[in-house]
C-alpha cells in the first residue's frame, strides 16, 4: 500500500478527492468534479439528487487517484449532511438523494400543520427542513418509502459502505446526529421519539461507538466510517483547537466553534465533533448564494439592455475594489431562504434613499448582511464557549474570492480573518480524519 490517505468529498453541488502525504501532510494531488446529479422535480419543495451518478463520479475521482500512487493507506469520507437515500438489504440505492435543501417537512400534514411542528409535539425534538428523518416521516406518512427498503443514511455513509465491503452502513455520530431525533448525550438515535412518529427503528442505520475503520478497500486498506462534511471542514481547516472560529460561505454559510454540550440559542445546533469533543454550529441557507441572486438580478438587468453578458461578477468585483463607502449604507436581510426553523422567512432590503440605490451599495449591502447574519448566529454561542476565541478562519469560494466580504466579516466579528490554506477543506479534514484513526 501506499504512504498516502485517500480523502473524498461528496458537496452539494461538486466532488473532490484527494491524496494527503501521510508523514508530512502535504496534499499531493486534488481534483473535483462538479456534482451533477440534480434530479429535476414539478414539486417545488424538492431538491433531489441521482445517488447513482454521484457513486459513479466518486469512483472515478478514487480511481484516477489510485492509478497515480496506488493504492492508499486508508479512506477518509465526508459529504453533504442531513440529506438521505434508502438502501436495499444488499445496500443498493432505491431511491433519490433527499438533499439537506429539500423543504418537504415544512409542508402541511393533513391536520393543518406542518411535518416538522408534528415531529415537534409529539417527541419533542426541533428539527429543521431537510434534516434526514423529518423527511423519513413525509415520505413515510405520504407511502413515498420504497418497499425494499432497508436502511437509510447519507450519500456518503453510502459510498463509505461501498468502499468497505459491507452491505448495510455504518455512520459516524457527527453524521448520525445530522439527521434529527438524536440523543446526543449517549451517542445514538432516540428509541423512543423514533416509535412515536411510527419510524420503524431497523430502517436506522447502526451508530459508531468508535471512530475505528468500519472494513476494507481492495481487501487491505482501512476505510473510516464517513463523518459530516462540517467536521470535516473544521478539522481540516482549524484542526482541534477551542480558540477559533471558522466561517465558511458557500452555497449556504456557517459559523462553527468547538464549545460545550447543553442547551443552545434558537438557530444554533450543538454537534458531535471527534475526540469527544463538540461544535456548536449556526447556519444560514442562503449564505453565498444571497450574492448569487444579486449577481443573477445585475445579469438579468445588463441583458434587458442589450448586453449578452455570461457573468456579472468581473463587473461586481470591479466596482467593489474601488468602492469608497456611502454615508447612508443600505440594510441588507438576506434570509432569502428563510432559516431552518423557519423556513418561510424572507430577506428585505431597509434604508433606501435617493442616493444609496446602486449597484454598489446593494453589493456592499448584500455582504454585510451575509457577516452580520452569521455574526448574530456567532453572539448566541458566547454562554457556550470555554476559550473566547482570538482568530476566525474562513474557508469556501464565497470568502476566497471575495476581499470585501472578508473585511466586512473582520469588522463584524471583531476578529482577524485568514484564509484556509486548502480550497477542499472537507476533503483534507476527511483524509487528515482517516490518518489519525487508521
Amino acid at each position: 500500500m501506499g504512504t498516502y490517505i485517500l480523502g473524498i468529498d461528496i458537496g452539494t453541488t461538486s466532488i473532490c478527492a484527494l491524496a494527503l502525504e501521510a508523514g508530512t501532510g502535504v496534499v499531493l494531488a486534488s481534483q473535483t468534479v462538479p456534482n451533477a446529479a440534480a434530479i429535476v422535480s414539478s414539486q417545488s419543495f424538492a431538491r433531489m439528487q441521482d445517488p447513482q451518478t454521484i457513486l459513479a463520479a466518486a469512483t472515478n475521482l478514487r480511481d484516477g487517484i489510485i492509478a497515480r500512487f496506488g493504492l492508499p493507506a486508508a479512506v477518509g469520507v465526508t459529504g453533504q449532511m442531513h440529506g438521505i437515500l434508502y438502501l436495499d438489504g444488499n445496500g443498493a440505492p432505491v431511491s433519490p438523494l433527499y438533499t439537506w435543501q429539500d423543504l418537504r417537512a415544512a409542508e402541511q400534514t393533513p391536520a393543518g400543520e406542518t411535518y416538522l411542528e408534528q415531529i415537534n409535539r409529539v417527541t419533542g425534538y426541533s428539527v429543521s427542513a431537510g434534516y434526514g428523518l423529518a423527511t423519513h416521516v413525509y415520505n413515510l406518512q405520504n407511502g413515498l418509502v420504497p418497499a425494499s427498503a432497508a436502511k437509510l443514511c447519507t450519500i456518503h455513509d453510502c459510498l463509505a459502505m461501498k468502499l468497505a465491503g459491507l452491505s448495510a452502513p455504518v455512520m459516524h455520530v457527527s453524521d448520525a446526529a445530522s439527521l434529527g431525533l438524536f440523543d446526543l448525550a449517549n451517542g445514538r438515535f432516540d428509541a423512543e421519539a423514533t416509535r412515536k412518529l411510527g419510524i420503524d427503528p431497523s430502517i436506522l442505520p447502526a451508530v459508531a461507538a468508535r471512530t475505528e475503520p468500519i472494513g476494507l478497500f481492495a481487501g487491505k486498506v482501512p476505510v473510516c466510517p464517513a463523518i459530516g462534511d462540517n467536521q470535516a471542514s473544521f478539522f481540516g481547516s482549524v484542526g482541534m483547537g477551542e480558540g477559533k472560529v471558522l466561517v465558511n460561505v458557500g452555497t449556504g454559510s456557517q459559523v462553527s466553534v468547538i464549545g460545550s454540550l447543553g442547551k443552545t440559542a434558537a438557530g444554533i445546533e450543538c454537534r458531535p465533533f471527534l475526540d469527544g469533543k463538540f461544535l456548536l454550529v449556526g447556519s444560514s441557507l442562503c449564505g453565498g448564494r444571497a450574492y448569487a441572486v444579486l449577481e443573477k438580478f445585475f445579469r438579468e438587468v445588463a441583458n434587458l439592455c442589450g448586453a449578452d453578458i455570461r457573468s456579472a461578477y468581473p463587473m461586481m468585483d470591479a466596482l467593489m475594489a474601488t468602492y469608497a463607502g456611502t454615508a447612508e449604507p443600505l440594510s441588507v436581510s438576506t434570509l432569502f431562504d428563510g432559516t431552518r426553523e423557519n423556513p418561510a422567512l424572507r430577506g428585505r432590503i431597509d434604508g433606501i434613499s435617493v442616493s444609496n440605490l446602486t449597484p454598489a451599495a446593494l453589493m456592499e449591502g448584500f455582504m454585510r448582511g451575509i457577516s452580520e447574519e452569521l455574526c448574530s448566529l456567532y453572539r448566541g454561542m458566547a454562554p457556550h464557549l470555554r476559550e473566547t476565541p482570538e482568530e476566525m478562519v474562513g474557508s469556501g469560494n464565497g470568502l476566497r474570492v471575495n476581499p470585501v466580504l472578508c473585511r466586512m466579516m473582520e469588522e463584524t466579528f471583531g476578529l482577524p480573518l485568514r484564509l484556509s490554506e486548502s480550497r477542499e477543506e472537507a476533503a483534507l479534514g476527511a483524509a487528515g480524519y482517516a490518518a489519525r484513526e487508521r
